[in-house]
């Protein structure tokens, strides 16, 4: 897996088990501003996944089953007349303006707000991302050791002009070779980077606790509390870099947002059928 893939293949699964929860959703109660909502098949009516979605002033309330979720501030445009607006408000919402007016609605504190789960592959990728910043950080910190060669993102860039005879520093010395010269240099800066990199405490505290979550070996519980006193160690702020890693939508808003949207569909085929008849 890739590591930009992690947070997609997150979101991609989570909006794949909603949708499938509410495809067969149909209408088995409501009245003026709510509606109750209940999976359908060949067998009659299913007792699990059942969900009412409620029309309240300024949002919307989706409960049953699945995690209550209450989105709010919703504004109708001026002059709408859509009894179901904030419910289709919230339908076609993205993920973070999802996220943002449910935490509106609902108590968010922390990480454990009830918006947010943790996620072991996107923090896997995150904590990795960190890694290859730090790596081009020390590298340019390091490596910037001679005028004629420059690291930027950790890669070397040599000014070859430098290395020829008609360089000041090889006029008229017949027993230096820039070519060897060049060679050389080029050595002692990736010798010097390599060093830099082995004594980098950062570098060390994050490659730690990849390899501690990736193996299994310990929960991000435990796997934080050490990272955390690791980079204290490396002498950096280690609550602004560990903010939010592996912190997620959590399921409970994909699935309110499916109900939301099958409640869509639901309602407008009613209407349109309504409309046929009439």
């Amino acid at each position: 897996m890739t590591i930009p893939s992690a947070l997609k293949k997150y979101k991609e699964n989570m909006e794949a088990l909603a949708s499938d929860a509410y495809k067969d959703h149909q209408f088995k109660r409501q009245d003026e501003r709510r509606w109750l909502i209940q999976r359908k098949t060949d067998t009659g009516w299913q007792g699990f996944h059942w969900t009412e979605i409620i029309m309240v002033t300024g949002g919307v309330l989706v409960h049953g089953d699945g995690d209550t979720c209450l989105f709010k501030h919703y504004y109708p445009p001026k002059g709408e007349d859509d009894p179901i607006g904030a419910a289709r408000w919230m339908a076609r919402a993205q993920d973070a303006y999802l996220r943002e007016k449910a935490n509106l609605g609902m108590d968010t504190s922390g990480i454990e707000g009830v918006n947010t789960t943790f996620d072991d592959e996107v923090a896997v990728w995150e904590m990795e991302c960190r890694i290859d910043d730090r790596v081009h950080e020390v590298a340019d910190e390091a490596g910037n050791i001679f005028d004629s060669i420059e690291v930027e993102k950790g890669e070397l860039k040599v000014d070859e002009e430098y290395y020829t005879r008609d360089s000041e520093d090889f006029e008229d010395c017949d027993d230096l070779d820039p070519a060897k010269e060049r060679e050389n240099d080029v050595a002692e800066v990736r010798l010097t980077i390599n060093e830099a990199l082995k004594e980098d405490k950062e570098l060390a505290a994050w490659k730690k606790a990849v390899k501690s979550l990736k193996n299994g070996w310990e929960s991000w519980y435990f796997v934080q509390r050490e990272l955390y006193e690791d980079l204290c160690d490396a002498d950096v702020d280690a609550g602004e870099l560990m903010e939010g890693i592996g912190i997620v939508p959590a399921p409970r808003l994909y699935y309110a947002r499916a109900a939301l949207r099958r409640f869509v569909e639901l309602y407008d085929a009613e209407k349109a059928a309504t409309n046929d008849a009439a």
